[in-house]
């Protein structure tokens, strides 16, 4: 996990967000039974945009794979194959979540990416899929998802986790996930101040930060 976006010397490596509305320090690490194995996309794990490497940075049980890119295109499988792993991504034939899993496997990329990559896995392994209940729209407003009912990949592993261990545990990860988007969106003009949960540090402006 020792992945760092380019982000430039005016954003930090870990959160994505400029330096004076970092929320590292205030980051929890979950430390859970449930594995929770990122295999993203190299090219997404440049994108400040990205929400799977924040996830990773909150949970001590954590993975990460990388592929494509200047990386092997073939992934290794054999780590996917037990029958206590699962796959968590909405396609045919997706189960709903339970506890009898002790690994979720995550696929982060594009919306394209993540279908492509879910269904090698599952092809390639057998592995269950497993999907989430129906919940409540997407907070990131900066990437449009092509369902409304579609999520981004911090939001899928919190929901994911709090369906598995209460919703504490959800409760803690979504309070680092609205900071960090609604900061994200207000940066771009998308939000007005009032509403960023958590607030803007005070002296902060839009003007005094270095895009």
């Amino acid at each position: 996990m020792g992945i760092r976006a380019k982000t430039g010397q005016h954003r930090c490596s870990i959160c994505r967000l400029h330096r004076p509305l970092c929320v590292c320090a205030d980051l929890p690490l979950l430390d859970l039974q449930t594995k929770i194995h990122i295999v993203m996309h190299t090219r997404e794990s440049y994108k400040t945009t990205n929400t799977g490497l924040l996830a990773l940075k909150c949970l001590k049980n954590s993975a990460l794979t990388l592929y494509g890119g200047q990386t092997s295109d073939r992934l290794d499988m054999t780590q996917f194959t037990s029958d206590k792993t699962a796959l968590l991504f909405p396609g045919p034939g997706a189960q709903h979540l339970s506890a009898e899993f002790e690994t979720i496997i995550v696929p982060d990329g594009n919306w394209r990416q993540a279908a492509k990559v879910a269904r090698r896995i599952q092809q390639e392994t057998g592995c269950a899929m497993v999907c989430l209940p129906a919940g409540e729209p997407s907070r990131y407003r900066l990437r449009v998802p092509p369902k409304p009912e579609m999520v981004c990949t911090f939001e899928s592993i919190s929901r994911a986790l709090g369906e598995l261990h209460g919703p504490d545990v959800r409760t803690q990860l979504d309070e680092v996930f609205f900071v960090v988007a609604d900061r994200l969106s207000w940066v771009k003009g998308r939000l007005p101040d009032g509403q960023v949960f958590g607030g803007i540090p005070a002296g902060v402006t839009r003007a005094n930060l270095i895009h």
